[in-house]
């Protein structure tokens, strides 16, 4: 289509893989054959998915219904469902059902099949987010025995550098490493040791208290944040790396809790923007996948605001000294994957600043500005003109004091790349991308992997193992 052939290849940091079966069968202690994540075959006794928790039971062997593959781990029966991977199935056929390897399509877990999937589906690299052992890892955290579910993650990680993301995948697969969310000091140890072999994210919680772990605000997570801030690793976390989506009630349907994932999110981003870790790991980015950008500017208005008003009773007076909009700029990444109005939103605010870092950018796509799109080169302009009086106030003395916060054009292409130049250009795309994907459904990947906000700390690693 003329939109696929105008526009540059997308490298997405929001895909998904299913582990396949020897993962962990292959790579931990012969003892823990029989006690490590492993496959099985049963048929579901229940499955639900209200107030925003899955709960799953398996059945016997010899019940009544469909058999699947379920995932077994200690006291832990996790079935493979389409809703893990739908690609190439209508809409109306995608319900909450138990699948096997064969019901699923290769690039779901062999790597030569995703690649080819990618092509199809216009990619160029992508991220890719876990499935057995969730977005952050918390299958291995809620785990009993903390010295298997830390060989579990060890291995999750040696399999994807070494074999997913490894010469088989030329380049086009980037790492996400996932670290023990329980004890801190061994987490910032595997922060370093992948980060040592090219990994430039690990995945964590939107809200760690959800998971029964400490939050941001506390002193807990520094060994991590600290080698993130090291290593220039990203902190990545999808809605969802909570355990649950934001809940209006027990009895209220998925799809509640669809219309408003971006909840999580937000809550978490003014979470970390109120902790005061920016300022003390000033290298640390995070960044939300799937969570796109339309609430964003609201939130830098009112996060400003309290900032400027409240901060002598809010608790932030003397751990957050710059504007809430300023560290986003410096230190966010909001990544979107379908969000129209985020995009005229940000197109008609978009501001940048002179002490912005570019050493890591979300794009999309690339030859855009990164500023006009809402990431970490550049924040909405919420709360501009507070925000200005607020950094003359606090302006680290001997700084010019007389750079605002000034409207960004467009930036030039980069050479061989297409200027993408409107949002309404990007909105175009996607509704050609969606008439291509209904009338191609058989043939084109989950639109998951579309995600369109890009990293180029990430995709450095890419580049470097070309």
């Amino acid at each position: 289509m003329e939109a696929q052939e105008t526009f540059p290849r997308v490298i997405s940091v929001d895909d998904r893989t299913v582990e396949p079966p020897h993962v962990w069968r292959d790579r931990l202690p012969s003892r823990y054959r029989d006690t490590g994540p492993r496959i099985v075959r049963a048929p579901p006794r229940e499955m639900t998915f209200l107030g925003g928790r899955f709960a799953p039971v398996m059945g016997a062997k010899g019940d009544d219904g469909p058999v699947g593959h379920w995932w077994v781990y200690e006291d832990l029966h996790r079935p493979l469902t389409r809703l893990d991977t739908a690609v190439g199935y209508d809409r109306d056929e995608i319900r909450l059902e138990v699948i096997t390897y064969e019901q699923m399509r290769p690039g779901s877990f062999s790597v030569p099949d995703r690649l080819a999937d990618m092509d199809v589906n216009h990619a160029q690299s992508a991220l890719c987010f876990p499935t057995f052992p969730r977005f952050c890892g918390q299958t291995f955290t809620e785990a009993s025995d903390r010295g298997l579910g830390l060989l579990c993650v060890r291995a999750y990680n040696d399999w994807t550098v070494e074999e997913r993301c490894g010469p088989e995948a030329r380049g086009r697969l980037i790492p996400l490493a996932l670290v023990p969310l329980w004890d801190p000091e061994p987490a910032a140890a595997e922060v370093r040791r992948n980060a040592a072999r090219g990994v430039r994210a690990f995945a964590f919680s939107e809200i760690p208290p959800h998971l029964g772990l400490p939050s941001v605000h506390t002193d807990h997570w520094d060994p991590s944040l600290r080698a993130c801030d090291e290593t220039g690793t990203v902190v990545a976390m999808h809605i969802g790396s909570s355990s649950r989506m934001p809940p209006t009630s027990a009895d209220a349907p998925p799809a509640v809790g669809s219309a408003i994932t971006f909840a999580n999110c937000c809550f978490s981003m003014v979470d970390w923007l109120m902790s005061g870790k920016f300022e003390r790991f000033p290298n640390l980015r995070i960044m939300y996948a799937e969570g796109q950008i339309g609430w964003i500017p609201y939130i830098l208005e009112r996060a400003d605001v309290v900032w400027e008003e409240n901060r002598a009773w809010g608790g932030v007076a003397d751990k957050v000294t710059r504007p809430p909009s300023e560290l986003f700029a410096g230190h966010v990444f909001g990544c979107f994957f379908d969000d129209a109005f985020g995009l005229r939103t940000s197109t008609r605010s978009a501001r940048g600043t002179s002490s912005t870092r570019r050493t890591t950018r979300t794009r999309a796509p690339p030859g855009r500005s990164p500023r006009r799109w809402g990431g970490a080169d550049g924040a909405p302009g919420a709360g501009r003109r507070r925000a200005d009086r607020a950094r003359q106030r606090h302006r680290p003395a001997g700084a010019d004091p007389g750079r605002p916060l000034a409207a960004l054009g467009p930036a030039p292409a980069r050479p061989g790349r297409h200027p993408v130049t409107s949002p309404a250009q990007w909105r175009r795309f996607l509704m050609a991308e969606r008439e291509h994907m209904r009338t191609n459904s058989g043939q084109v990947c989950d639109p998951c992997i579309r995600e369109t906000a890009m990293v180029d700390t990430l995709r450095d690693v890419h580049e470097r193992s070309l």
